[in-house]
């Protein structure tokens, strides 16, 4: 009973491929062989038609379509270097502005340097003038200091403010009472002002 099971079951599979498979490939190659010997070039026929199938071919067959890719190709390439000459060109140009903006930069931090230095020397030359005008301002109030309270307090009003306030100021108090002593009241409070104004 097993065996009648196993016929049915790989009887159908079996009649398919002995008697329809197998035959169609023997006849197939029998006439292979049959076009062959008589002249036919079954094998150049059958390459042409498979690349005139498009899903067979992977494009090699294919001429204008390979010229057409070849001439996009070459366009591509074209346009593609006129870019990079763009790019290389503008390159360029902003490494020369760059050297520009570079010796702008050195010439002003020489400028910077220079003025730095001008300044430097106005404010010594400065400073030795301002020395000299006190050592004069000095020597005055030493002159002022050996005069008599009542000469001293006739000229100092004459003087504009500030050296009268530099002159009373370099006094000891036992002069300045003298000088402000011997003034009249108006100038005597004018200085005194002068003086509390100069001292906070």
């Amino acid at each position: 009973m097993e065996m009648e099971n196993n016929e049915k079951e790989y009887g159908k599979l079996q009649w398919l491929f002995f008697v329809i498979i197998i035959p169609m490939l023997f006849t197939g190659v029998l006439v292979l062989i049959i076009l062959s010997v008589a002249g036919f070039d079954v094998a150049g026929k059958a390459g042409k038609t498979f690349k005139e199938i498009p899903l067979l071919t992977s494009g090699e067959g294919n001429d204008a379509a390979g010229d057409n890719s070849a001439d996009a190709l070459e366009k591509k390439q074209v346009k593609l270097q006129s870019e990079n000459d763009r790019l290389s060109e503008e390159v360029s140009a902003l490494k020369l502005d760059l050297q520009i903006l570079e010796n702008d930069k050195q010439k002003g931090e020489k400028e910077v340097a220079r003025l730095k230095q001008e300044n430097s020397s106005l404010e010594q030359l400065l400073l030795q003038k301002e020395e000299e005008k006190e050592g004069q301002s000095k020597d005055i109030s030493k002159v002022y200091s050996k005069m008599s309270s009542k000469k001293a307090a006739e000229i100092l009003p004459q003087l504009n403010n500030d050296e009268a306030l530099r002159i009373l100021n370099s006094m000891s108090d036992t002069q300045l009472a003298g000088v402000l002593g011997k003034m009249s009241t108006e100038e005597a409070a004018k200085f005194t002002a002068l003086l509390t104004n100069s001292n906070e």
